[in-house]
């Protein structure tokens, strides 16, 4: 049987990327889209992988179920048929912060610990298991940015709950010219959304593969 795989988070989930003039959603560049391809392809692992990610949506929204999210995280939980979600945000927590907008929710950072803490705590109850994801670095979001402290957060937070994290903002930034590969200033462009989804489908197939070493 397939392995199911849901992907939550924002427009970096999507597969929103700037084409020049505006910012497109591209589902087939996504990396929800690339993490099943390699699972399949380079490891063996059948698998789905449904994207969720919403253009604009922060970590309370998911757990609330607004900014495009059908249901409240818990009843998302208690229907979903998955055994791994992962869960992918901090760039609009950090923005509607330093740049509030009438209508979204302002979170301040502790909040946003808080937030996906509950959001793996919830995963867990229901037997599924999270993965947090760190954010891929963005043009004046990098190494010494007020990024920096949710990176640090999403760590924290793994560690505490026993979850896994795939570590994208200093491993992105290893790689020459990593600036050239955003489309805009936070948005990944094709080649930065495969580097990212090579390294989420590393993660995962060890994850995969402990399961199948313990049954």
């Amino acid at each position: 049987m397939p392995v199911l795989i849901e992907a939550y988070g924002d427009s970096t989930t999507e597969g929103a990327i700037f084409d020049g003039e505006r910012v497109l959603v591209f589902p087939e560049q996504s990396e929800p889209w690339a993490v099943k391809r390699i699972l399949d392809s380079e490891f063996g692992i059948e698998c789905s992988v449904p994207n969720y990610g919403v253009g604009g949506a922060q970590a309370i929204d998911l757990i609330c179920g607004s900014a495009g999210y059908r249901l409240p995280w818990h009843l998302q939980m208690r229907e979903s048929k998955a055994s791994i979600v992962l869960i992918n945000f901090a760039h609009n927590d950090y923005a509607f912060l330093e740049r509030p907008e009438e209508g979204r929710r302002v979170t301040r950072f502790h909040e946003f610990r808080w937030n996906v803490e509950h959001l793996c705590k919830i995963a867990l109850e229901h037997g599924i298991i999270p993965v947090l994801q760190e954010p891929n670095p963005g043009s004046r979001l990098a190494v010494g940015s007020a990024l920096v402290p949710y990176v640090e957060a999403i760590n924290e937070v793994a560690d505490q709950v026993g979850c896994p994290v795939v570590r994208q903002f200093y491993r992105l930034q290893q790689f020459e010219g990593w600036q050239g590969m955003l489309s805009d200033t936070v948005h990944p462009g094709e080649r930065m959304y495969q580097l990212k989804a090579q390294e989420t489908a590393k993660v995962l197939a060890q994850l995969i593969a402990s399961w199948r070493l313990e049954s």
